[in-house]
């Protein structure tokens, strides 16, 4: 159940952010260990999330967003 009401609320915020006209913004929610009803949602800056990487191959640099691991053994995921 937590996926589907997380999928809906990430789909409802991105349409509210659109309507709205902000653009370049990936959604955002806190509070995910409580009721649904209580989660805080909006936007962040898409751009904020990405770092220059230097290409070796065409010698430019280029914007990426890095990769993080998860560790599934936390207690968030327990």
């Amino acid at each position: 159940m937590f996926d589907c009401n997380l999928a809906s609320t990430y789909g409802f915020t991105a349409g509210v952010l659109i309507r709205n006209r902000f653009t370049g913004l990936v959604t955002s929610a806190r509070g995910l260990t409580g009721n649904p009803h209580d989660w805080k949602v909006g936007g962040v800056p898409l751009i904020s999330l990405m770092k220059c990487k230097d290409s070796t191959i065409f010698g430019k640099n280029s914007l990426m967003i890095p990769s993080e691991f998860v560790d599934l053994n936390q207690g968030v995921f327990q």
